[in-house]
């Protein structure tokens, strides 16, 4: 799903206070004085990652914006103070010399975004002009010297910190231990082709996924973030191109290329990049490091956009896991985003290491809340005047399409009742089918007649499943939620596995707080 919506194509699904607490949380802490505008440019203009905190949040916001939430002030007043610190060459950051700052250019794929987003929500068409500004003056410049990269490099002795930094150049590029970050560039150039259909765009575009196609992710240690990120980017890129979307003349092989390199990528991160709460590592091989919740966040998208292209269900039931595991796990009581230790069989310890990468994933944390929700349903217009909804993801909140408007109230996965109640419908309307599918391959039909008022509730089957996942032990799961992880080895009733440490919150539903 991508991160970039266009003004007609509103959300199905939207909530409010009162109905999600874990959303709330986080509106309320991107509406704290760290990130007021004047604060936050300050920081943006000189910094190492040159605009990523000011377009990561133009971004967030603008998404709540979107979904109905009062955030548009606090977007528009950020947008004009990103505006006026970018007129001198149009982007943030020294100009464009013999060498190319790879965090420079990965940082404005998210003030393209973000500047794209918002336009969509305000209809402010000066956004719009200024990510393309970017597009034409950065990205595209960088990237036309994206042979020189050095991709061969050797990344075994890379040691970053949470925030990355840039203090090696090689072939005229300045890089990061971010490992290969430059790939985030594709967060603006994707949204930015899908809008324009600019033939150089989709160019730019496809050298970067043959380059994906022939460099080891695995064996270099790149990061997790700019990797998932590419391969969503990517799949979204495939969706729209093979949906019809696209009439720029890209051919389909390139969209379907796009598409397989996604599903590599994605299996690439699922055997070597995840952990056994289906968080990520913030690296390739280096479980010595972190959870890195931006790449949590690509990690559930990326999952429920290949479902929507495969039909596969195992993507599907992963996009659960990671949203009750790893993403819930991730937001902190205050609406942060924090960072934790990597859950793996050799080190079955899960404990909190950062209470607020506001940098980063405290932002990015937020999108990935409000995917987990607008990813839940979609609407089908059958011949004849009838509708049908599919509902993949279970939350309270509003749904409106086709006419119809009905709220969902449940706090699933805690309990696996649903209920839906008409809150309108069309006059003299056929009955509204609902298909419920959940993660195990199981689906639910209900029907709601068209009458407001009218209540109809469903439950959800929750299977507990044991799995084993190496190192001797085996991970217990009720629905999607991680319940245990423990020796494979019967132990007597009652006695815990010494050597496994989960400090797991409780799994309420969405109107309780994190």
């Amino acid at each position: 799903m991508p991160d970039v919506y266009p003004a007609d194509r509103a959300p199905l699904f939207t909530s409010t206070r009162a109905q999600d607490a874990r959303l709330a949380a986080s509106f309320d802490r991107l509406a704290q004085p760290d990130y007021a505008p004047a604060a936050v440019i300050a920081e943006t203009v000189d910094d190492p990652w040159p605009g990523d905190l000011a377009g990561r949040l133009l971004l967030s916001l603008s998404r709540f914006a979107r979904a109905g939430w009062p955030a548009l002030p606090h977007a528009a007043e950020l947008f004009e103070a990103m505006l006026q610190a970018v007129e001198g060459h149009g982007y943030f950051g020294p100009p464009l010399g013999d060498v190319v700052d790879e965090q420079q250019v990965a940082c404005h794929g998210w003030v393209v975004s973000g500047m794209l987003q918002y336009s969509a929500v305000s209809g402010d068409a000066r956004a719009s002009v200024a990510a393309f500004r970017i597009v034409d003056t950065l990205l595209l410049p960088a990237l036309a010297r994206l042979e020189s990269y050095p991709f061969d490099r050797d990344t075994s002795a890379v040691v970053g910190e949470a925030s990355g930094s840039a203090d090696v150049i090689a072939n005229g590029w300045q890089l990061s231990t971010d490992i290969w970050c430059l790939f985030l560039s594709l967060n603006g150039l994707v949204p930015s082709y899908l809008e324009s259909g600019r033939t150089e765009i989709a160019a730019a575009i496809v050298s970067l996924r043959r380059v994906l196609d022939r460099v080891d992710v695995v064996g270099k240690r790149a990061q997790l973030h700019a990797t998932l990120a590419a391969a969503r980017c990517l799949a979204d890129f495939a969706e729209a191109g093979l949906a019809g979307a696209d009439d720029s003349g890209v051919g389909a092989d390139q969209f379907l290329a796009a598409q397989t390199t996604a599903l590599r990528l994605y299996d690439s991160y699922a055997a070597h990049g995840r952990t056994l709460n289906y968080a990520t590592f913030n690296w390739f091989g280096r479980p010595d490091s972190w959870t890195e919740p931006c790449a949590i966040v690509d990690s559930l998208a990326l999952a429920y956009t290949l479902w929507r292209l495969t039909r596969d269900d195992r993507y599907l039931a992963d996009a659960h896991r990671v949203e009750y595991n790893a993403l819930d796990t991730a937001e902190r009581p205050n609406g942060s985003f924090g960072l934790d230790s990597v859950l793996t069989p050799d080190h079955p310890e899960l404990h909190a290491l950062h209470p607020d990468a506001r940098w980063c994933c405290t932002m990015r944390g937020a999108l990935g809340l409000l995917e987990a929700r607008e990813n839940s349903v979609a609407y089908v217009a059958l011949s004849g005047g009838g509708a049908e909804f599919e509902l993949v993801g279970f939350h309270s909140g509003t749904i409106r399409a086709g006419g119809w408007t009905f709220r969902e109230t449940t706090v699933y996965p805690a309990v696996g009742q649903v209920s839906f109640e008409v809150v309108r419908a069309p006059v003299a309307g056929a009955p509204l089918t609902l298909t419920l599918q959940f993660p195990e391959g199981g689906r639910i039909t209900v029907v709601l007649p068209a009458r407001p008022g009218a209540l109809v509730e469903a439950v959800i089957p929750q299977a507990v499943a044991r799995e084993a996942v190496g190192g001797g032990l085996v991970s217990v799961f009720r629905g999607p939620v991680l319940q245990s992880i423990h020796s494979a080895t019967p132990r007597p009733p009652g006695e815990l596995d010494p050597n496994v440490k989960l400090d797991i919150p409780p799994k309420g539903g969405q109107t309780e707080p994190a």
